[in-house]
């Protein structure tokens, strides 16, 4: 997992030519993500695109552990503070599928309680891979609002 400021996205180009140019998107748009309608972006078709949302920050929302296996995502935050959860697929154990293309997108429970957490903030990112569990848009009451973008990016 990668956690840095979209400032310092030019450092993380080499990571695949695919993750460089949804980084320039984030670091292009940043501004104009503020206000962007809710939705799904192509940047390029199914390879690349942006899932613009906006998460209710309140203890209702039930964010849990997913983790991913044809893309891996970048989470940016938009606008607001978003407490975000990551641990190794090797101390989770997977639960279940939840999208309609079998193995992409499941769910897992945490075997040892061996997640860590932090805060991200207006204009931070994080980049999650196959082995990077993840729990993002969990509750923090210093946030009742947050706009971030997920950036899937097709291995």
């Amino acid at each position: 997992m990668i956690l840095d400021n979209i400032k310092n996205a030019k450092k993380y180009y080499g990571y695949s030519e695919r993750v460089k140019t949804a980084l320039q998107y984030l670091e292009k748009n940043a501004e104009a993500l503020i206000t962007m309608e809710a939705g799904r972006v192509d940047i390029d078709g199914d390879n690349i695109y942006a899932l613009v949302l906006d998460r209710p920050c309140d203890p209702e929302y039930d964010s849990f552990w997913e983790g991913h296996r044809l893309y891996l995502d970048i989470h940016y935050v938009a606008d607001g503070v978003e407490l975000f959860g990551w641990a190794h697929i090797s101390d989770m154990t997977e639960t279940e599928y939840v999208d309609k293309v079998p193995g992409e997108h499941a769910k897992y429970k945490d075997k040892r309680h061996a997640g860590s957490y932090f805060l991200m903030r207006k204009g931070d990112f994080c980049l999650t891979d196959l082995e990077d569990i993840h729990a993002p848009s969990i509750y923090h009451p210093n946030s009742p609002f947050l706009r971030k973008i997920c950036v899937k990016v097709k291995l």
